[in-house]
C-alpha cells in the first residue's frame, strides 16, 4: 500500500493538493484561535491570506531524504485548508507563527463584538 501512496504523490502536479493537514479552531470570548499541524514545513514554503471571508493556508511539504522508504504515512507535497472566519474577527489583527511544526494563528474581535458589561444603578 505504501507504494502506491508513494506513486500517487510524486505523479501529483505542481498546484494538486496531495494532503490535508489537522488543524483545531477555539474560540474565546475574546477572539480565535486556530492550530495547524504542520511538520517538516519551512515559513518559506507556507502562505496565509484571507480572501472574502475565508482564511486560506497553503504550501508544500519537501519530502525528507533519508534513504528508500519503506512505508510511508508523513504528509508529503502540497497541501491546502481553509476556514470561514466570523465577522467578529478582525482580520487586521491577525498574528501567525510557525513553531515546533505547529503553526499558531490568533484572531482578535472587533472591539465592538467584545462582551460589555452594564452597570446596574
Amino acid at each position: 500500500m505504501s507504494k502506491e501512496l508513494e506513486k500517487n504523490q510524486e505523479q501529483a502536479t505542481e498546484n494538486q493538493v496531495t494532503y490535508l493537514p489537522k488543524a483545531d479552531v477555539f474560540l474565546k470570548d475574546d477572539g480565535a484561535r486556530i492550530l495547524v499541524e504542520l511538520p517538516g514545513v519551512a515559513k518559506d514554503n507556507l502562505t496565509l491570506e484571507v480572501k472574502k471571508g475565508r482564511l486560506q493556508i497553503h504550501g508544500k511539504v519537501k519530502p525528507p531524504e533519508h534513504g528508500t522508504k519503506i512505508q510511508g504515512e508523513y504528509g508529503v507535497g502540497h497541501f491546502r485548508r481553509s476556514f470561514v472566519l466570523s465577522e467578529e474577527l478582525d482580520v487586521d489583527s491577525a498574528q501567525a507563527k510557525l513553531e515546533d511544526g505547529v503553526l499558531e494563528i490568533t484572531l482578535a474581535k472587533h472591539p465592538e463584538a467584545l462582551p460589555k458589561a452594564i452597570k446596574v444603578s
